[in-house]
């Protein structure tokens, strides 16, 4: 349970501020998205594939967000959010969401 409420605090950093500089703090925004993405491949790959599911949709929406305020010229961050999309297909693979689930929210 308390990797779970880590992995949460994790998401929650990604969210960005768009009145921030568009330059700073991308390498720790790298780093921390990839540490989501390799936390909720270690989920799946023990078989709480569930629980990854809604931190991952969260992650990703909070880092497509966030691409529209933040320099990714390099294309570090396009590749780690690609990382994140490619985890979560992933993860919803190993635990699909319900019937009405799928509809809310995106």
């Amino acid at each position: 349970m308390q990797g779970d409420y880590e992995l949460a605090v994790l998401v929650d950093r990604l969210r960005r501020d768009r009145r921030r500089d568009p330059y700073s703090g991308r390498d720790a925004y790298s780093r921390t998205a990839r540490e989501v993405a390799d936390r909720c491949e270690r989920l799946i790959d023990v078989g709480e594939a569930a629980v990854a599911v809604p931190l991952l949709r969260k992650a990703v929406d909070r880092m497509t967000n966030a691409l529209m305020y933040m320099d990714s010229s390099s294309g570090v961050l396009g590749n780690d959010l690609a990382y994140l999309v490619e985890v979560y297909a992933r993860a919803c693979r190993a635990a699909p969401p319900g019937r009405q689930g799928w509809r809310r929210g995106w």
